[in-house]
């Protein structure tokens, strides 16, 4: 709520787990639902945590943890990829001319955020298009923390 600064009428949806295993994704979608100003309410913002990376090695696989996480990406087809190479720490820089737009690494411990919203229009911002690309080995896990803004919403006090 912070980042978002604690807006009024918003709260914090029930938070999901993801556990994708490998072939595991999760295919193009938006997080909202049509236009804001039609509905009165809907999922304003998210982030997509990761829980572990390819950094790291699957505790589940076998008892082994000989299997290290490769692909599970978060794929946005409609953001430019940005011409800094700093940027391939967190982006897969290495992908060829057959995916337009930004692939987020799984890496522990980041997060990905946007809105979802026009704030001044109301419609769904098309950029945020996005998908689970398929794990290709180990087990992907992630958290999704989304905001809904429903108007009268109060928090306890």
């Amino acid at each position: 709520m912070q980042v978002q600064g604690f807006r009024k009428d918003v709260y914090v949806e029930r938070l999901w787990l993801q556990k994708y295993e490998e072939g595991g994704h999760y295919s193009y979608h938006f997080d909202y639902s049509g236009d804001i100003r039609s509905h009165g309410k809907g999922r304003i913002s998210s982030f997509m945590v990761f829980l572990n990376g390819e950094e790291d090695v699957d505790a589940v696989s076998d008892g082994d943890g000989s299997e290290p996480l490769q692909g599970g990406g978060t794929h946005f087809p409609y953001i430019a990829m940005p011409d800094d190479r700093s940027w391939c720490k967190v982006l897969d820089c290495d992908v060829g001319k057959d995916r337009e737009g930004v692939t987020f690494l799984p890496r522990r411990g980041n997060a990905v955020y946007w809105e979802n919203f026009h704030p001044l229009e109301g419609r769904g911002f098309e950029e945020t298009l996005h998908a689970g690309l398929p794990v290709t080995q180990g087990v992907k896990y992630g958290l999704n923390i989304w905001s809904w803004y429903q108007p009268g919403y109060r928090t306890a006090d």
